[in-house]
């Protein structure tokens, strides 16, 4: 029987492709021709010989019309390609100009398809970020089309933030219809605030990161209590201040968490080391058994979660509040771990898992 195009690669690769919703270089239904991705029907009627098969891989509406099936498979193989993500997370808006990712949600794609006698054309101009989605929800939340606040959302993720990647789109949207526990390494002081504001915007669930009570004086602690001033906007603050020398303040705090989640649905950052590192690529060694209990007790998935780019090859004199050289960082969400996969765990092999997660994130997925 016909495979069509994903017939070039070999059978472990297909598998990956077809079952897995792996990327893979140079496979999928469309012909890439310079810097135009061509598909016609007959080509996509000649792969799915099991129909609804070419539906099923490209995350298309089993409904479509083979006319649209094509023009989708099309535009989804031209971004596949540009982002190096499956065909099945790319997501065109409904005029067929731009497209998005779910492993990419701030980024949009600009595209132009035509359809030239049955064969259908896809162009493209430079992805262009785009962080609209999570000032709409903003907006929404506060009740304010005038907050100060966005613009100095907009100005710091502009200037700070390079990629926001989720690797596993179809689990993490699975994991956080709740509330989350974010497990992350620490690398800037400005990350919190800035992946706070693009988590919540993208899953429109509160999140609040921990952070040591001497950061209420800080600069961000200033700067949050301005912003919760701004008349006629609600801004919660998304920082819980605690003290880590007190045991007994940590454990009341953990109890809160643990509320916070389970009743006010509240997704809660966690920088598992607890300060700055000071070399980029430093990996995560310690992790408390407080956090897996945590998320055991409260029946709440860990999100690991990477920031990268944000600090000097060689150790930074001081800890920094800003990625170096006021350039951008990367911000990537790991696969969920959620926690029947640690229940039946030992606590050594629970930490394990969630150690290898947050350093393994941000590595590239191999099929296989």
């Amino acid at each position: 029987m016909p495979k069509g195009q994903i017939s070039r690669g070999d059978g472990r690769d297909r598998k990956a492709f077809l079952q897995e919703g792996v990327y893979i270089e140079g496979m999928g239904l469309s012909r890439h021709e310079g810097e135009l991705t061509k598909l016609t029907e007959t080509e996509v009627r000649g792969s799915d010989w099991f129909a609804g098969t070419v539906a099923a891989v490209y995350g298309v509406d089993h409904a479509a019309s083979y006319r649209d099936l094509t023009r989708l498979a099309a535009i989804k193989d031209h971004v596949a390609r540009i982002a190096e993500v499956h065909p099945s997370t790319v997501i065109p808006d409904e005029s067929f100009r731009s497209a998005s990712s779910s492993v990419y949600p701030y980024v949009r794609f600009p595209i132009a398809a035509e359809d030239l006698q049955g064969e259908f054309r896809v162009a493209s101009k430079t992805p262009e970020n785009d962080i609209e989605q999570a000032m709409a929800y903003w907006r929404r939340r506060l009740g304010s089309e005038s907050w100060l606040g966005e613009d100095l959302y907009r100005a710091m993720i502009g200037s700070f933030v390079g990629r926001f990647v989720v690797q596993d789109p179809v689990q993490f949207e699975k994991a956080s219809r709740g509330p989350v526990l974010y497990l992350a390494n620490h690398q800037t002081a400005v990350e919190s605030l800035l992946f706070a504001c693009l988590a919540e915007g993208l899953t429109e669930r509160p999140v609040a990161a921990i952070a040591k009570k001497e950061h209420r004086e800080s600069w961000i602690g200033q700067l949050l209590s301005h912003m919760g001033a701004y008349p006629d906007a609600r801004f919660p603050s998304p920082i819980i201040y605690v003290d880590r020398e007190n045991q007994g303040s940590m454990l009341q705090t953990v109890k809160e968490l643990a509320d916070r989640m389970t009743e006010g649905k509240e997704s809660i950052l966690v920088h598992v080391e607890g300060t700055r590192a000071l070399t980029e690529g430093q990996d995560v060694s310690v992790l408390s058994a407080v956090w897996p209990d945590l998320a055991i007790h409260a029946n709440i998935p860990i999100v690991p979660v990477r920031f990268m780019g944000g600090l000097p090859e060689e150790a930074a004199a001081t800890r920094l509040e800003f990625p170096v050289g006021y350039g951008k960082q990367d911000y990537l969400i790991g696969r969920p771990i959620f926690p029947d996969e640690l229940r039946a765990l030992p606590l050594p092999a629970r930490k394990l898992i969630i150690l290898d997660a947050l350093n393994g994130t941000g590595a590239p997925a191999r099929a296989g």
